[in-house]
């Protein structure tokens, strides 16, 4: 049995299972917030929470506490390599961020880069080819200048920075695609751009900067966009130079999403699909979990959860062995799990 993409939904997490289409069931809950994930080479799961990592041996049915994150803070991301080694940046707000490796499933931790103060990997660790490891920095403060890419060629050991680019304020999402080799690097908040180089990073083009993205995805020379603040999917052909978006994915009705900010905030393969989930940050908004079709020219709603609280919606992909996607969301008035686990036919 193979679970190639899960969903979490809740307050805590509530983590649930489908051997073929659309499947709910229950299984045992942790009782914080996710804020990171990864999996190990042998399928083990990690999870960051409230300061505190914890372990699922058995594809998430049953989880341990394994030790405390570094710093003990809330805010952190965590990666596994194809080398089995696991990197977690942790921060705490108003202190330099961290990144730490460890080579024994998360037991201890050796610091290997220091980062600026607010400054953590979030959601863009990216590794391309084997031992390769990108990291794009994310700021907690509303300030610019924290937008800095590292690159790592000894599978995480050492650090030294690629690119920094000023007069941006972070890093949303970093991606290598195998097809070209080339490297996209997608910039918040205001301005915003979307950047590529051709060369190993040695200079860089700004492709889009109407748009604010958050997640980005490709196959073969067609690079897939998911956009900040607006629901929407766009794709364009990448051939070195300008590009042109299609929209491929739409979900913004009539309402003022700008203001609603309900995000693509990522997109996985999975099993030869393009899985994205869609999270919103007001009330009464839909999270939504959507799979593309063979061919990834058309966009269906696996998902629509709806509730008349307030949802604040965070998502952590791993791009490891396991391929799981997934939603994290809590519900702030009642604290309510739930959730959905697909897997495409």
């Amino acid at each position: 049995m193979k679970r190639q993409a899960v969903v979490f939904l809740g307050f805590s997490i509530l983590l649930l299972q489908v051997f073929s289409g659309v499947g709910v069931g229950t299984l045992q809950v942790v009782p914080y917030a996710v804020y990171s994930s990864t999996v190990l080479e042998n399928g083990t799961i990690l999870i960051t929470t409230w300061g505190a990592v914890y372990r699922s041996i058995d594809y998430g049915k049953t989880w341990q506490y394994l030790c405390q994150t570094p710093r003990g803070s809330t805010k952190n991301g965590m990666y596994c390599t194809s080398n089995g080694a696991i990197l977690l940046s942790d921060l705490r707000r108003g202190e330099v961020g961290r990144i730490y490796r460890s080579t024994n499933g998360g037991y201890t931790w050796t610091v290997v880069h220091t980062l600026g103060v607010d400054e953590v990997v979030w959601k863009s660790f990216y590794e391309y080819p084997k031992g390769t490891i990108y990291a794009g920095t994310y700021s907690l403060c509303s300030g610019l200048g924290h937008a800095k890419l590292w690159r790592s060629k000894d599978d995480g050991r050492t650090w030294q920075l690629l690119k920094y680019f000023a007069g941006y304020r972070h890093i949303h999402d970093v991606f290598v695609n195998k097809y070209d080799c080339y490297i996209y690097v997608i910039l918040g908040d205001v301005p915003c751009a979307l950047m590529r180089s051709k060369d190993n990073g040695a200079t860089w083009k700004n492709l889009h900067s109407k748009y604010l993205f958050t997640a980005i995805n490709a196959r073969g020379n067609m690079v897939y966009v998911g956009r900040d603040g607006y629901p929407a999917i766009y794709k364009f052909i990448d051939n070195g130079f300008s590009i042109v978006l299609q929209k491929v994915y739409d979900n913004g009705g009539n309402r003022d999403w700008m203001v609603i900010k309900e995000n693509i905030f990522w997109m996985e393969l999975v099993k030869d699909r393009l899985v994205f989930g869609e999270v919103a940050g007001e009330a009464g908004l839909p999270v939504v979990l959507g799979v593309s079709d063979e061919n990834w020219n058309s966009f269906q709603k696996l998902l629509v959860e709806t509730s008349p609280k307030a949802w604040n919606g965070f998502n952590f992909p791993t791009r490891s062995y396991w391929k799981l996607s997934k939603i994290f969301v809590r519900d702030s008035t009642q604290l309510t799990p739930r959730g959905i686990a697909y897997e495409p036919p």
